[in-house]
């Protein structure tokens, strides 16, 4: 089973633009953060100030580092994670996007969950087993075109019921 090389290009392509995207958007928020995290450095330089000419106490001091401080630590996590190489990113992206026309790979590389919830999303929950082959009445368009090749290999039966199940059947007043 595969999918088919148009829908990949697609697939690539808006991977691409979300991509590219994410990284226009985390440029502009590892900016904020650095600025953010300038503003509490202040804060900080300020608050110590003022304790070392006795202008608070101790113990404002302390609620006043701990709140900055914790402040600081999750900022500079955030910038680190931001600050990250997106290239490495985008290279696995693009690497791993071919492998989507094996869905047997992808198959084979997931874990019992992502392969139950595959199934449910490729055959609408409605795949079963009968006179040993498996059978479904739906599947998604993306994976309809590999129908006839898994039929002949007695691997699934796909018995359509009807054309498009986003539209409602047609039927006379009595609902036949």
């Amino acid at each position: 089973m595969s999918v088919p090389d148009k829908a990949i290009k697609i697939i690539r392509n808006s991977a691409d633009r979300i991509f590219e995207n994410k990284v226009v958007e985390d440029k502009r928020l590892l900016e904020d953060k650095k600025k953010e995290l300038a503003l509490e450095e202040a804060k900080l330089f300020s608050i110590e100030e003022k304790w070392i000419t006795n202008k608070i106490t101790q113990d404002t001091y302390d609620r006043w580092f701990n709140s900055i401080n914790n402040t600081r630590i999750s900022l500079r996590a955030c910038i680190e994670r931001l600050s990250g190489d997106q290239d490495r990113t985008y290279k696995i992206l693009q690497n791993n996007l071919g492998k989507l026309s094996d869905l047997e790979f992808v198959f084979n590389n997931t874990n019992t969950l992502e392969k139950q919830e595959f199934v449910k999303l490729g055959f609408e929950q409605n795949l079963y087993y009968q006179d040993g082959v498996y059978r479904t009445p739906t599947m998604i368009d993306l994976l309809a075109h590999n129908s006839y090749i898994m039929k002949e290999k007695r691997l699934l039966i796909y018995e359509k019921k009807r054309e498009n199940f986003s539209i409602p059947p047609l039927s006379g007043l009595d609902g036949t």
